[in-house]
């Protein structure tokens, strides 16, 4: 037979790509309509309810910040919040009715118009602290209308539930094509390959099979089918060796011995290699960078020789640049420049295959396997191989890395974690303990009280006349003036007492072991001295008084919040037996 006569006798060529997608087409616009257009309508009352309750929302939030303007008829706060509300995306028009005023505020239209929503309502309620409820104001709003349109450019890629049954529709039509188009040809292939054929022929057999009655890709599969077959079996064997070596790898802790020379042993086993080493990057002494060859598998060097003993390596000096570039180095040693022939003729080397180790982004060093046996080409699939390993063994040298950063991250952590603990329990303005110190030291001292059948006070001080001076010199001048007090406070109190300011212009003294202070009164009447003793800050001149309140543990409570109850009623007792004696 010719090569024409062969060439008629076969069917047009067809691409199988081409007719599964002339199959699939239509189908896939039928679903991508119906999904599109349910999506839209979908999405478009989806949309209007959740814009309903952000309305509603909106109207709420502003409602509230409306009471106390109202109540106070603060007229200027009013036309504010109605111009801020006025300006939210999507309000049309704003009207406020003011019952205090009896005006009303507006910003048109609140009408009904087309484009626009029918008028929202709130109604505004002030509660007094008798718990009585005042109306003091209506809140009418009114908002544009969503576009359907403008909801199917905004929702359309939002919602993928109709997108599921597009997928359920191609997925049928996909069967039926895949049935028609490419499960009967490879029925064919399954039975060529099912077929008792002598090994010899197998692939001139496959061939002929495909060639046939057909011509079309099918035919290329079979027809490499045999060579397919033995790559793969190379390959999974490979492909066991990485995976025992990543479990290896990854099973490593930081104490463990460094799994690294029996992954190299088993990979130089693998390609049947006879030598197989390591080189990390290092810095001498000197501040020199140099390769560092650490792991060796196979034959060594030289006879009774580790890899650190053998000092002639071409690498350093004309490999590095195309390891920084993730670029390997691989051929028989004809295949290299004169000087590098020398050395690696010396080290017994016929061939070799040298692949860069990276983590993410740092060049740990290389990897080397040498043939000492055979002038080898070294195959795409046995560089694949080898390369991955050379990956491994970067992640693995970076997860070293990472293991050592995280552990000095972990300990400033600590270190920082004990700071913020410490910054936490301090008042930052007067530096004395805050609430959280109070009630761990009360709890203390009243077990050690209990224990002892000794009484302590708990010493409740609020500042008089300090309002004032706020008002007056302002803020900054105020915190000077605690700051002073809380320095007051401690200078009168013992070590052993604990002084913390509870907040504002309040501060606590927890005195323990009332022996060694057997008349409370005098106690307190040297810490009202103390503090309303004259103060100058910035050039103004000024003084402050005290109320102090006292509860005594354990016999007035046991807890911090009933001491200090106790300790505030004494106070306000104090200071209205201070009032009577005034006015007296």
């Amino acid at each position: 037979m010719t090569g024409a006569q062969s060439s008629a006798g076969k069917p047009p060529r067809r691409s199988l790509y081409r007719q599964f997608i002339g199959s699939l087409l239509v189908p896939f616009v039928l679903v991508f309509v119906l999904a599109g257009t349910g999506t839209v309508l979908i999405g478009y009352h989806v949309q209007r309810a959740k814009l309903e309750s952000a309305r509603t929302e909106l109207m709420s939030v502003y409602a509230r910040s409306l009471v106390k303007p109202l109540w106070d008829c603060d007229t200027a706060t009013l036309n504010g919040i109605v111009n801020a509300l006025a300006h939210q995306q999507g309000v049309a028009g704003v009207r406020l009715q003011d019952a205090c005023s009896g005006q009303t505020i507006a910003i048109e239209p609140v009408a009904a118009e087309a484009g626009l929503t029918p008028p929202y309502r709130q109604l505004i309620h002030y509660t007094d602290g008798a718990d009585r409820s005042f109306q003091v104001g209506e809140l009418v709003a009114q908002f544009n209308r969503i576009s359907i349109w403008t909801a199917a450019m905004d929702l359309l890629w939002r919602y993928l539930v109709l997108f599921i049954a597009m997928f359920a529709v191609m997925l049928v039509g996909a069967l039926l094509v895949f049935r028609r188009v490419v499960d009967q040809p490879l029925a064919r292939f399954r039975n060529a390959i099912n077929m008792e054929i002598e090994s010899g022929d197998a692939i001139m057999r496959l061939r002929e099979l495909a060639t046939e009655k057909h011509n079309d890709e099918l035919s290329d599969v079979m027809a490499a089918y045999g060579g397919l077959m033995m790559e793969l079996d190379s390959r999974y064997k490979r492909q066991q060796i990485l995976a025992q070596c990543a479990s290896e790898l990854l099973a490593t802790s930081s104490q463990d011995a460094s799994p690294l020379i029996d992954v190299l042993e088993r990979v130089r086993q693998a390609v049947g290699a006879g030598r197989l080493y390591l080189a990390e990057n290092d810095i001498n002494e000197a501040g020199e960078f140099y390769l560092n060859y650490t792991v060796l598998a196979g034959r060594p060097f030289s006879p009774g020789a580790g890899p650190a003993d053998f000092t002639e390596h071409p690498e350093e000096e004309h490999w590095a640049g195309h390891f920084k570039e993730r670029q390997s180095v691989t051929g028989t040693i004809a295949q290299f420049p004169i000087s590098d022939q020398r050395i690696l003729r010396r080290r017994g080397v016929r061939s070799l295959a040298a692949f860069p180790v990276w983590g993410q982004s740092h060049w740990y060093g290389f990897i080397c396997v040498e043939d000492l046996e055979n002038d080898r080409e070294w195959s795409a699939s046995e560089k694949t191989f080898l390369q991955t390993v050379a990956d491994m063994i970067g992640a693995f040298l970076e997860n070293a890395s990472h293991r050592h950063q995280l552990a000095t991250v972990i300990d400033k952590l600590r270190e920082n974690e004990k700071t913020l603990m410490r910054i936490a329990r301090r008042d930052p303005l007067t530096g004395l303990g805050n609430r959280i110190v109070l009630d761990e030291e009360l709890e203390r001292a009243v077990l050690r009280a209990q224990r002892q059948s000794l009484h302590g006070y708990v010493l409740l001080i609020d500042l008089n006349h300090f309002k004032p001076i706020n008002d007056t010199y302002g803020h900054s001048v105020g915190d000077q003036v605690l700051r002073v007090t809380a320095r007051r406070l401690l200078d009168c109190v013992r070590r052993t007492d604990t002084v913390v300011r509870l907040g504002g212009d309040e501060f606590v003294i927890i005195v323990e072991g009332a022996k060694e202070h057997p008349n409370l009164a005098t106690l307190i009447a040297k810490l009202v001295a103390c503090i309303s003793r004259v103060q100058s800050h910035d050039g103004h001149t000024m003084a402050v008084g005290a109320s102090v309140g006292s509860a005594c543990f354990p016999d007035d409570g046991t807890s911090s919040d009933a001491l200090l109850a106790q300790a505030d009623k004494d106070m306000y007792l104090q200071k209205a037996l201070s009032n009577r004696s005034r006015q007296a």
